[in-house]
This record gives structure tokens, sequence and C-alpha cells, in this order.
């Protein structure tokens, strides 16, 4: 059973390899999950921070998974409680979006970076709420990880299997109430058991898996 997986990991790898040559899908794929008036209000914003997020493939219980994290709840936090990938603002003490991304896994999920390959970078997206600038970078790990969540950062380290996240049955539109009170009407998110995959995260996600099928 486990070189049948490794087998399907290295099938996996290359194809995602394979796809990075090509032209990357883009903010046309990415905003297919935008809530509507995202884009103009996106252009309202001058100034953005740049932040790296780590999107981490591995294989668990012969299937494979991507990690997510749905984050702490904070009074400040525009993302207050909602599921991301690990990651945060990049810092002078990182070389590069890559080591930020990663810094930021290590210290969030616990992984060892050592046990990380990084396939590559994705279309950053920029977010208006908290003015930042999203660099995702695209890893795997080819043996199953144990995770540790940074308890003042994250609530609950969250494990998706890919064949869900590529299910279309799991696509749906809801109805989301920001922190602010507002209400957002018919938002594309990605539902898994109790949690809601949106916003920003669900943005970047959807040009994953268009890199992967």
């Amino acid at each position: 059973m486990v070189d049948e997986c490794f087998l399907g990991m290295d099938e996996l790898v290359d194809k995602i390899k394979f796809n990075l040559k090509q032209p990357l899908p883009g903010p046309v794929v990415q905003y297919q999950m935008a809530p509507s008036g995202r884009k103009q209000y996106a252009e309202t914003v001058d100034t953005y921070t740049p932040a790296a997020v780590l999107s981490l493939i591995y294989p668990k219980q012969q299937e494979w998974h991507m990690v997510f994290i749905q984050r702490t709840a904070h009074l400040k936090d525009k993302h207050s409680s909602q599921i991301a990938f690990p990651g945060g603002r990049v810092e002078t003490r990182d070389k590069d979006i890559v080591d930020a991304a990663l810094r930021e896994a290590e210290e969030e999920i616990g992984i060892n970076r050592s046990h990380v390959q990084v396939l590559g970078e994705l279309t950053p997206l920029k977010v208006p709420v908290s003015r930042f600038e999203v660099f995702p970078v695209l890893a795997y790990a080819n043996s199953e990880l144990n995770f540790t969540r940074q308890v003042s950062e994250v609530e609950r380290i969250i494990e998706v299997p890919l064949e869900t996240l590529t299910d279309h049955s799991f696509r749906a539109q809801q109805e989301i109430q920001l922190s602010n009170g507002m209400v957002l009407k018919d938002v594309p998110i990605f539902k898994y058991k109790n949690h809601t995959i949106w916003g920003a995260t669900s943005m970047m996600l959807n040009e994953i898996i268009e890199i992967l099928t």
C-alpha cells in the first residue's frame, strides 16, 4: 500500500510541475469564487503589505490531503475565526516569499521545513479588507505529517482530502455575515463538514484545484 501511495504522489507531483510551467490560471479562475463586488473593492486600496501562505499537500491514510487552519477569534483581526492557509506577513528577516511561507507554517502548524518540497508560487491575490497582497506557495510532503497548532493564532487544524476539494458537490453558495455585521449574499464557498472556506482562501484554492485537475 505504501509503494502505491508514493507512486501516486510521484504522478501528482509530475502533473503539478508540468502545469506550473504553463501560464497560471490566474485571476479568471480565482474570481470564480469571489463575493460580488470584490474586484471593485480591491481597486479602491492604494497600498498593500506583502504576505505569504503555504498550500501544503501530503499523504494521510492512503489519501492526499491539504492542510488549513481556523484562525482564533480576535476582535482586531478582520479574518477572525475564518478558515485559511497557514501564513502571514512577510518580514524583513525572510529571504523571500517562499521563506516567509515556510516560516509562518512552522510557527502556526509546527511543521519541519526540511520535510517539505516547494513546487512553486501561484498568482498573488490582493485582500482589500486587511490590505495584504497574498503570495501563495504550493508545496508537498511525501510522508504523513504531525501538526502542532500555535495556540495564540490557530483555533484548530483542518485536514481535507484532495478528492473532496476537487469534487464539485462540495461547492455551494452561502450568506456570509462579516464581523462588522454586514451580510454578503450568495457567496461562493467550499463546504467541508461544518467548515466553510470562502473569500481569499477559496479564491486561491480554486486556482490550485485548476492546476491539480
